[in-house]
């Protein structure tokens, strides 16, 4: 009874595997072809590194320094012009003091000796 009711068989051969190529030969050279065209790209990629590797760095362009290279720069200069400003004051205080006696008719004789500017303080 199943048999007799059953849907009719289709006329068609069944589930077919699929099919890139119909002959083998060319799957062959399209296989070929796609080995090829990798092996260029890989070739290329290898020489890019090659050639960045061999190239020499120029040394005639100079970079331009850093704002930490400037900064230690200026400290530097600044200083080097404070050790220059201490060793003339150290100088001329040599220079200034002979005989402790004659400093101090010097501070006698003058009415006073110029005096520092006070810095004054303001509370919030």
């Amino acid at each position: 009874m199943a048999s007799a009711s059953a849907k009719p068989k289709a006329k068609g051969k069944g589930k077919q595997p699929k099919r890139f190529v119909e002959q083998k030969d060319t799957a062959l050279q399209l296989a070929s072809i796609i080995g090829d065209q990798q092996e260029t790209r890989a070739k290329q990629k290898v020489e890019r590194h090659q050639r960045h590797d061999k190239e020499p760095e120029r040394a005639e362009h100079k970079s331009r320094p850093s704002g930490k290279d400037k900064l230690k720069e200026v400290k530097a200069a600044l200083k080097a012009e404070k050790a220059k400003a201490k060793k003339e004051k150290a100088k001329a205080k040599k220079m200034n003091t002979g005989h402790p006696s004659d400093s101090v008719s010097r501070l006698r004789t003058d009415e006073q000796p110029p005096a520092k500017p006070r810095r004054r303080v303001a509370f919030a």
